[in-house]
């Protein structure tokens, strides 16, 4: 193929062209242009007519280009015309995959609004395709079960996923064991004071993991009685059968429940842990109050709230001019919504009462402090997006309208404290993105592959079945690490580091798909984790193994 670069003059449109380029269409494409440049030529016959590319032509014209790049091609007359169409028509059969197109919008808008544009999306009708998959707009009909049979059919067919392993039953692989069975249970079975620290990751109160106890609804609890245990993973969706992906029952009795819950593993964690022994436990934004008021509830100390910036997250937020009939009311209200972007998650840090002082406590039971040298963030590194240096700290100072800002750390031994050549104080936030495929699915290749509406248990059509917050990775055609809420393994590697003592017993009793096994595998660390779903304690197994074939 001879790529030519003509003069825009010697071109003309087909005016046999079918396909018509609407004002909306022409600008995606001067957007395109204006900041990719030509990158695919057009495609024009001896004389000049141009066969695929019309619009392309057209959007440079506007923007006031001389020279276009084409290529020649000898097709004419109805071979010609035959292509053209077969041009427009092959990409017409084309479909997006919407979940996995809004998740790379998303990230485009994120890196720069301006790419979003010249991909041809406005960030409003990102919203609205993130509206759309999530399912919040309340007037949106919901499939009936009928509906949704009939379109079970069409689902791919995959082998049928059967757990190795059985309630009850222990795995150990590498230095980690788990436990499949009821959390609460479980750790009544733990001595008393024999566990250094407790990273963990529970549920958050939100309906989309697709398990039977998500019909639960917590707003039917009486709040004043605590949970009974059978049903301890249970407060999730206020809709019965999760129709509705991602909501929260934020009714007062409703939030009281889930609170009354937490409190029920809590107090089993404070008795299983050593005095002095961490805490971390992960919620949303929306929950993490009622984690930290059952931990103080049980008699832990909250020591502070750590947060997870991630930036990923994408918007649970309804267009509320959408809601509203009246057209001339609606546009008043146009770019209102009802959430914001979440960007982060929030873990509680929270410690036994130690016995004694800390350091009495630190002798006698190797608990009580946090690894300060050890968590330190290397100058430079993303994981800390603040001041990376005294200069730098310095500097920003100066900047400050007020001289006595940040004051106290204008001590040359504070700042010497601060600014290790081995890196910065760690702070209470820790920036990284969610983990890619490949770390999530890390040594499951042996595992049976699910599809999206095989990982939540929802049938095809049902709201929600696509979307992000059913969990990255659960909309593909074939996932193996199904869990909806992986963590990223470097997390969990800081966390365990900062919160254990050396040669320490971690507990985790919500291990989900094992990423916090996996970093205590990588840390060298002994973790024993608690699941209830056999499936799950499957990928733990084989993530744990991963990890150990590939060292």
């Amino acid at each position: 193929m001879n790529i030519e670069e003509i003069s825009i003059a010697e071109l003309a449109i087909d005016p046999a062209n079918v396909r018509r380029h609407d004002a909306s269409n022409l600008d995606a494409i001067r957007g395109s242009l204006k900041r990719f440049g030509q990158q695919k030529p057009i495609v024009v016959n001896e004389k000049g007519v141009v066969i695929a590319g019309n619009g392309t032509l057209t959007a440079a014209r506007a923007l006031g280009w001389d020279r276009i790049k084409i290529v020649r091609t000898e097709l004419m007359g109805a071979e010609a015309t035959a292509f053209a169409i077969a041009d427009n028509r092959t990409a017409e059969l084309a479909t997006w995959d919407d979940g996995a197109l809004v998740e790379q919008l998303s990230a485009l808008e994120l890196e720069d609004g301006a790419l979003l544009e010249a991909a041809g999306f406005s960030s409003k009708e990102l919203e609205g395709m993130v509206d759309d998959l999530v399912g919040l707009e309340p007037e949106k009909p919901q499939p009936q079960p009928a509906e949704m049979d009939e379109k079970a059919d069409e689902l791919p067919e995959l082998a049928t996923v059967e757990a190795k392993t059985q309630v009850g039953e222990v795995v150990e692989v590498g230095n980690q064991k788990v436990i499949c069975g009821d959390c609460i249970e479980t750790m009544r079975e733990l001595e008393e004071n024999s566990i250094d620290a407790i990273v963990t990751d529970p549920p958050y109160g939100i309906g989309f993991m697709g398990k039977e106890w998500d019909n639960f609804q917590p707003s039917q609890l009486n709040a004043e009685t605590r949970i009974h245990n059978d049903d301890h993973r249970a407060p999730y969706s206020q809709k019965k059968g999760s129709l509705v992906a991602g909501t929260y029952d934020q009714s007062l009795k409703g939030n009281r429940a889930f609170q009354t819950w937490s409190e029920s593993w809590l107090v089993e964690a404070i008795r299983v842990l050593k005095p002095g022994g961490h805490l971390i436990a992960f919620s949303s934004t929306r929950t993490i109050h009622r984690v930290i008021t059952a931990a103080e509830e049980v008699g832990f100390q909250i020591r502070d709230v750590i947060s997870w910036l991630q930036w990923q997250g994408f918007p649970k937020s309804m267009d509320i001019s959408k809601n509203i009939d009246n057209e001339a009311d609606a546009k008043k209200w146009e770019g209102w919504g009802t959430a914001l972007k979440p960007s982060h998650e929030p873990a509680v840090l929270a410690r036994k009462p130690v016995e004694g002082t800390v350091a009495e406590n630190v002798l006698r039971y190797g608990t009580g402090g946090l690894n300060i040298d050890a968590t330190r963030i290397p100058f430079g590194d993303e994981s800390w997006p603040g001041p990376q240096g005294h200069e730098d700290l310095e500097a920003k100072q100066r900047q400050q309208s007020t001289p006595t800002v940040n004051f106290r750390y204008t001590s040359p031994g504070m700042v010497s404290d601060m600014f290790k050549d081995s890196g910065r104080w760690p702070g209470n936030l820790y920036y990284c993105p969610k983990p890619a495929r490949a770390e999530k699915e890390l040594g499951c290749d042996e595992l049976n592959p699910k599809t999206g509406a095989e990982a939540t248990d929802r049938n095809e059509g049902t709201a929600g079945l696509k979307s992000p917050r059913a969990g990255a990775g659960r909309t593909a055609s074939e996932v193996r690490n199904y869990h909806p809420t992986v963590k990223p393994v470097r997390l969990m590697r800081w966390l365990l580091r900062m919160v254990t003592p050396p040669g320490g017993v971690v507990l985790e009793p919500f291990a989900g798909s094992g990423t916090t096994l996996v970093a205590s595998e990588l840390e060298g660390l002994e973790t024993i984790g608690i699941e209830r779903e056999p499936e799950y304690v499957d990928i733990c197994r084989a993530r744990v193994e991963g990890v150990i074939d590939d060292d």
